[in-house]
């Protein structure tokens, strides 16, 4: 608040990104909006709550729903960030990530292509369970030089399907489709839910589309000036404009989904094949697999930490041989005491 009262001060208008949904109350959202707040974009990560457990996020599916709708009362923009990929992602968890994306479309009145959300692929950072469980089963190396080349190579923070590490232990053709399944599950959701209960457009969410529309028209034009050759993003665009199409959301996922996760994967294939006969650098498709983590669902076990990723891999820790070791160690599991 102290923040707001001096954005206000300067006349200053101000959004805020990566909110903690459980870390702001109504009133808070209200007094936002009055100095001069224009947008907030919470954190979600996943619609699954049995991944929101693992990845510690210590909120329930309905914060999130209570925040939101407090900005959309506030007609306060308020996008989504989300995540594909963590350990224990899998078919049903992309589904529950999708319809929730649908279900929040339907109640702002909003169709989920326009809704502006953004879907990440996880990404370990440091100092995290998820690099540590990264370590442990071989996908980062533990000796200095290995650890320096991943870091350069995140330097970017690059967090698409085209530079995922295999955190998951998923196959290639599930990894480059998980994308569009939670979009094609998303607009599933939000048209069933229309055709059930039609809700009228409000002023609010129109404003909404006509911004997010302005906002694709330019970065459509911007793909357009950057790759002036047929490529592999380009005959991706032909492909997702199936997966978006009419035609494709009306078939049950037992022939959608296949259609949508084959042809994704046809295409990179084909890609990989045309890219290694002209002597040009392609990427690995995944090659690394470790064994998929499972995790036990929210009611199944007591305690919180049991659904973590942080509890798995302080499961599999082993003696450690020296000091060093043994620091570091303590720093990426906190001190318990």
């Amino acid at each position: 608040r102290a923040f707001a009262d001096l954005m206000e001060q300067y006349g200053l208008l101000w959004t805020a990104t990566g909110v903690r949904c459980v870390n702001v109350s109504r009133e808070d959202i209200e007094y936002f909006k009055a100095k001069g707040c224009c947008s907030l974009k919470f954190g979600v990560e996943s619609g699954s709550q049995l991944i929101l457990d693992s990845m510690e996020k210590n909120f329930n599916i309905s914060d999130v729903k209570g925040a939101l709708r407090a900005c959309w009362d506030n007609e306060l923009y308020s996008p989504l960030a989300l995540m594909v990929g963590m350990p224990g992602e899998g078919p049903d968890t992309i589904r529950e990530t999708g319809e929730f994306i649908g279900k929040l479309s339907y109640e702002l009145g909003i169709h989920p292509d326009l809704q502006g959300y953004a879907l990440f692929y996880a990404l370990p950072f440091p100092g995290t369970p998820l690099y540590d469980h990264c370590t442990q089963i071989g996908l980062i190396g533990v000796d200095l030089e290995s650890e320096e080349d991943y870091l350069g190579s995140m330097a970017n923070g690059l967090t698409d399907k085209w530079h995922y590490l295999n955190v998951n232990g998923a196959k290639a053709k599930d990894i480059l489709s998980w994308d569009h399944t939670v979009a094609w599950y998303a607009r599933k959701m939000f048209t069933l839910l229309r055709k059930k209960n039609p809700k009228p457009t409000s002023s609010f969410s129109q404003s909404w589309r006509n911004s997010i529309r302005t906002t694709n028209k330019v970065g459509f034009r911007h793909k357009l000036r950057a790759r002036k050759v047929i490529s592999l993003f380009f005959a991706l665009g032909i492909l997702e404009k199936t997966y978006r199409s009419h035609l494709v959301e009306r078939l049950p996922a037992k022939i959608a989904l296949p259609y949508i996760r084959y042809s994704q994967y046809i295409a990179v294939v084909s890609y990989q094949f045309i890219g290694r006969i002209l002597n040009r650098p392609t990427f690995d498709l995944y090659k690394n697999r470790p064994i998929p983590t499972a995790f036990v669902r929210a009611g199944q076990e007591n305690k919180r930490l049991h659904k973590s990723l942080r509890f798995v891999v302080n499961q599999r820790r082993g003696p450690l041989s020296d000091e060093n070791s043994r620091v570091r160690e303590q720093l990426l599991i906190g001190n318990a005491n």
